[in-house]
């Protein structure tokens, strides 16, 4: 059978099943065996192999090419990376029925996309000598409920264990400085982080809808919290921010419903926009006096927000805390000509008696 582009399908091997019954369905090649979906990318590369690599394949099903294993087709649900190779390389095990992986000493790389969408593997043994896990590594291995990240890595690339929804806790590395955008995201069951001392990023989603996450401290040390890094975390009740944060990104902490007590350390320099939006428990927040921008909406939605204590810096207050309860008993302190930010009264100089500051409206 060819189909487009010209591909001759019935060369061409399934990774996951190693089967040649495959067809072109709605733009993907289908294998009619074990249901697997290859979109176009996927099957160039089956292509490829089909023309270069297929006599290199071994009877236990991994295809090696200088220390670097390329390919598995087999479809034992426990597997033995043989030894003698050092790169798990991209899309090695990817759509693989596994079970579970033993990957021995040796290795130092496990490539981007390595394990993605492994929907049965639940144990995976990584070797201390890896020391760089790749983009989308591990994405969407939905029954993954542990990992043992070595102490020897110093690299966990982008959307590395998104999707991993059975995962309940994780421990990174000292090494590691840079989480990366969505390494985390939408694992529903995470429950507790440990963050490297070493940090010093975090990038944007990286920890989005961990719906079981309750508490976090951020190390000192951290200069930045990246855009939604901690969206939609809907059971977290608590958050540490450290002094050394000079940047809380636009929705950092977004829809974190449950969020109730937040503090923020001396040094924090910047919220950004939507940066608390929507965190319905929260009662109370004090922005330290080194907080020098504020951005629109910032806490907005936060339905039970009543107290605030906020440097004298220029902001647009009904922006800030728009939808706030704050807000409407800010609007009732203007509305009699009293200082919208404590309640004091004015003197004939425009200076509030209680808090000092000067009158920021008009009668």
């Amino acid at each position: 059978m060819v189909g487009e582009g010209g591909w001759n399908v019935s060369k061409l091997r399934c990774r996951a099943c190693g089967s040649n019954d495959l067809v072109i369905r709605n733009e993907f090649l289908v294998c009619q065996r074990c249901g697997v979906k290859y979109d176009v990318y996927a099957a160039k590369e089956m292509a490829f192999d089909a023309v270069y690599g297929e006599s290199d394949t071994g009877a236990n099903g991994f295809y090696i090419v200088e220390g670097i294993l390329k390919r598995y087709r087999g479809c034992s649900g426990t597997i033995v990376v043989p030894h003698g190779v050092t790169t798990i390389g991209k899309s090695a095990f990817e759509d693989s029925t596994a079970a579970s992986v033993i990957i021995p000493e040796g290795v130092t790389t496990i490539g981007d996309s390595a394990f993605r969408d492994c929907a049965s593997l639940t144990s995976i043994s990584i070797p201390s000598s890896v020391t760089s896990i790749g983009d989308n590594a591990f994405e969407r291995c939905t029954a993954l409920a542990s990992v043992s990240i070595p102490s020897g890595v110093t690299s966990i690339g982008a959307f590395a264990f998104r999707g991993c929804r059975s995962l309940r806790s994780i421990t990174i590395p000292d090494g590691v400085t840079h989480i990366a955008e969505h390494a985390f995201g939408g694992c529903e069951l995470l429950s507790s982080v440990t963050f490297p001392r070493d940090l010093t990023s975090i990038g944007k989603q990286a920890f989005t809808s961990c719906k079981s996450l309750t508490s976090l401290v951020i190390p000192d040390g951290v200069t930045s919290i990246g855009k939604f890094a901690f969206s939609d975390c809907e059971s977290l009740a608590s958050v540490y921010v450290p002094g050394s944060v000079a940047d809380v990104g636009s929705a950092a902490f977004g829809g974190c419903k449950l969020l109730s007590s937040v503090t923020l350390c001396e040094g924090v320099t910047s919220i950004g926009k939507f940066a608390f939006t929507k965190c319905e428990s929260l009662e109370r927040i004090d922005i330290p006096a080194t907080v020098t921008s504020i951005g629109d909406y910032a806490f907005r939605g936060c339905t039970r927000l009543e107290e605030a204590r906020y440097p004298s810096i220029m902001f647009e207050v009904p922006e800030v805390f728009k939808e706030t309860p704050l807000l409407r008993r800010m609007e009732e302190r203007r509305s009699r000509g009293l200082c919208q930010h404590c309640g004091g009264s004015f003197g004939k100089s425009g200076v509030c008696s209680s808090c000092g500051r000067l009158r920021d409206y008009e009668d």
